[in-house]
């Protein structure tokens, strides 16, 4: 494999001597990852054998055994790998579970786009006229003017690019992969990068890699990339039989740096990346393959990351598990036809012809996935989506790392668009719309970090004689597709837990914006590490949200006294909805432990 790709500006340490520490010679196929102690103090074992998983069928006495489970989410019962040498402590963290095959795996087979199309398509004149009419009854607040017409832009965008789009053909699907017999099947490697992640977490997921492995009829080899170099680790990898290193740089290049490391010691023909977090089902691999041998073109193939929403979840999981079912449900597939996927990393299946091709994974600190997506379609590969659940993941239980993880997500966008790359690439010019209109998603919620509290407090001292019961008509066609048409449409639960993490969302990606400007950006943490407070998204939370929603509550409060009641009523409920939301975000900083 050639050197991988580097994004000039990435922070990192470069260089031919570098690079030379991170490419050593590629070790066998029936060889361990072994680290030289020499060279580095990372190494914590310094052999560890690679034992055939097979063989695990009849464990060692006290090593391994294998535990009868009924599928919570399914009728299955199911024969998982269970350890019981290394000392897991449980956290109380709701571990996911693969998708159950009756009701989660074809969960996104029905985008039902005609609903959300219909509804913005009524909604927007009604919402445009009402921000102009708005700005109108004061030149003071055109200075809002960008900030209000982005909303209806953004979505004047999205319906062009959504207009034709089809669902995907789940019928094509179900015979490409029964069809699906090679008398050789190919070799998989199967990545797993650790990076501080809790034993227990680890052990669920790969006890589900174990079961993958089992399943599949061909080779597929697990290597543990383990970016913290723990002995526990490294322990509970060969009690699973997984192949283990830990790079002599760790570090370098964070996640890409890792990745590369294990491609460099890997030689199977495809590379399926799970991260620590992400239990697969048995059947990955036999659905995703066949799509590589119909295309000789196709470079990466992209599955959901599909997330349960639990009542047993903290409000922050279950807000952001709903959050990511647009993206997967509608809008990746809408993307897979304008060829305008977005690599996302984990729970996709690439081939390692096309990684040789670009270098490896394109060597940047943030977002690796969605730039080795976009230069791997600058080389003539395809990047696709199958809208097919085969793996379920766990989201961020605490504000610090879901606004961690949402703020890496808004600063990979920022970088794309900011790439020459993305603008040298030839690409369709819907496809490059999407990216900008995901750009311009990202802006239009950084700037209601702004004007969301505001709001009642311009009506209420700036125009509250222009605030009459009429006028709400026009706002009543956005109000019900947000909180009536919006709800119903979504497969998983949809209440009020979306809007704390859509507050938390808005803070993330202004800090990520303001970071860009500065060219300071903020350093990533895997979610699984030990977690930071992250201190100037609670000083926001405090000085702009608590106290400027306070205020709106406050004046509107005081317009239904002083003025009429029934008027400002409609402005004093949803301020005070806001208000008790921004309270909710900062109740957990008393209720879940942060390190400062």
């Amino acid at each position: 494999m050639t050197a991988p790709t580097s994004h000039a500006g990435a922070p990192e340490q470069d260089g031919p001597e570098a690079l030379q520490t991170v490419l050593l010679p590629r070790i066998t196929a029936d060889a361990p990852i072994v680290d030289a102690e020499d060279r580095a103090q990372t190494i914590l074992l310094s052999r560890i054998p690679a034992i055939p998983f097979k063989s695990l069928r009849a464990p060692a006495r006290d090593t391994l055994a294998w535990e009868r489970e009924q599928d919570p989410y399914g009728d299955e019962e199911l024969w998982r790998p269970e350890l019981f040498t290394a000392t897991v402590k449980t956290t109380g963290t709701v571990l996911p579970k693969p998708p159950s095959q009756r009701t989660e795996k074809y969960l996104y087979n029905n985008r039902r786009m005609w609903v959300l199309i219909l509804g913005m398509t009524l909604s927007a004149p009604f919402m445009l006229y009402t921000q102009l009419g708005f700005l109108a009854n004061s030149m003071r607040l055109w200075v809002l003017f960008p900030v209000v017409m982005m909303t209806p832009v953004v979505i004047v965008i999205r319906l062009l690019l959504e207009m034709g789009t089809r669902g995907f053909d789940f019928e094509a699907h179900s015979k490409l992969v029964t069809r699906w017999t090679p008398s050789t099947y190919p070799s998989v490697d199967i990545m797993l990068p650790v990076c501080g992640e809790s034993l227990e977490v680890l052990r669920n997921t790969w006890k589900h890699v174990a079961v993958l492995q089992e399943g599949y009829p061909g080779l597929a080899t697990a290597y543990v990339l383990d970016d913290a170099a723990r002995h526990e680790v490294a322990t509970m990898a060969a009690e699973f039989g997984f192949r283990y290193g830990s790079r002599p740089n760790r570090g370098w290049f964070k996640k890409a740096g890792n990745l590369n490391y294990g491609l460099e010691r890997s030689s199977g023909e495809f590379i399926l990346i799970l991260d620590a977090d992400f239990v697969p089902s048995t059947e990955m691999l036999m659905e995703t393959l066949p799509y590589f041998e119909a295309d000789p073109k196709l470079g990466i193939l992209q599955t959901p990351q599909f997330f349960r929403n639990a009542g047993e979840q903290t409000f922050i999981e279950r807000g952001a598990a709903t959050s990511q079912e647009l993206f997967y449900r509608a809008v990746q597939v809408a993307r897979d036809q304008r060829d305008a996927v977005v690599c996302c990393g984990t729970n996709a299946v690439y081939r390692r012809s096309a990684l040789v091709e670009n270098g490896g994974i394109t060597l940047i600190s943030h977002s690796e996935d969605a730039h080795t997506g976009i230069d791997l379609r600058r080389l003539g590969w395809k990047v696709r989506y199958l809208p097919v659940n085969l793996a379920s993941g766990l989201c961020p239980a605490d504000v610090d790392s879901f606004f961690s993880q949402q703020y890496r997500w808004c600063a990979g966008t920022i970088s794309i668009v900011a790439d020459r790359n993305f603008w040298t690439t030839k690409m369709p010019l819907r496809a490059r719309l999407y990216d900008i209109v995901g750009f311009l998603y990202y802006v239009e919620t950084a700037m209601f970090t702004i004007l969301s509290p505001l709001i009642a407090v311009i009506l209420c001292l700036v125009t509250p004689h222009q605030v009459i019961i009429r006028n709400y008509l026009l706002v009543l066609p956005s109000a019900l597709y947000t909180f009536v048409v919006t709800p119903l449409w979504h497969r998983v639960r949809c209440g009020s837990d979306m809007w704390p993490v859509t507050v938390i969302v808005s803070w993330s990606n202004i800090f990520a914006f303001w970071d860009a400007v500065r060219g300071r950006q903020m350093s990533w943490r895997p979610s699984g590490a030990k977690k930071k407070s992250n201190h100037r998204l609670w000083i926001g939370l405090w000085a702009w949200s608590l106290g400027v929603g306070a205020l709106g509550v406050a004046l509107s409060a005081w317009r239904m006294l002083d003025m009429n009641t029934a008027a400002f009523t409609p402005i004093f409920l949803p301020a005070l909805f806001y208000l008790v939301t921004v309270l909710r975000i900062l109740g957990t900083k008393w209720t879940t432990p942060i390190d400062a």
